[in-house]
């Protein structure tokens, strides 16, 4: 797990703990997390992209992601099934905020129904396995 505070100096965490997995993986990354790993995803090769089997992009931070249409984040085209998630205690402005990055990068947009916030300590674990198992049997 990785705190992305500054995604520029995290991408080479990422990197190296891919390259520390043998065989497929999936990825769940929350807040400023989402961005760095757009970042790093963009500049990936094919090899990774067909080992990567699923993303879950949880509240992502809209401080974080530019809407500079040149940076990574607003050009990428995921390469497998991925889902954006808010809590259904974002406001709306926020929704609809992550329903647009959704739809650049050909996403899903979801909401979680059971938890009003996804920055604080929740018990929807549960929603989120569930999600990630959906993902990987579609």
């Amino acid at each position: 797990m990785f705190f992305f505070s500054q995604p520029e100096k995290n991408i080479t965490a990422i990197d190296n703990t891919v390259q520390n997995i043998v065989g497929n993986f999936f990825v769940v990354a929350h807040g400023n997390a989402c961005h760095a790993f757009l970042h790093w995803l963009f500049n990936k090769d094919i090899q990774i992209h067909r080992r990567l089997l699923g993303v879950i992009l949880a509240n992502p931070n809209k401080m974080a992601w530019s809407n500079d249409e040149r940076l990574p984040e607003n050009r990428i085209v995921m390469p497998c099934k991925t889902a954006i998630v808010n809590a259904s205690g974002d406001n709306a402005d926020l929704i609809a905020w992550t329903q647009t990055q959704a739809q650049k990068i050909h996403a899903k947009h979801l909401i979680s129904q059971n938890t009003p916030t996804l920055n604080a300590t929740i018990g929807g674990w549960q929603w989120g396995m569930r999600l990630m198992q959906d993902i990987l049997l579609a």
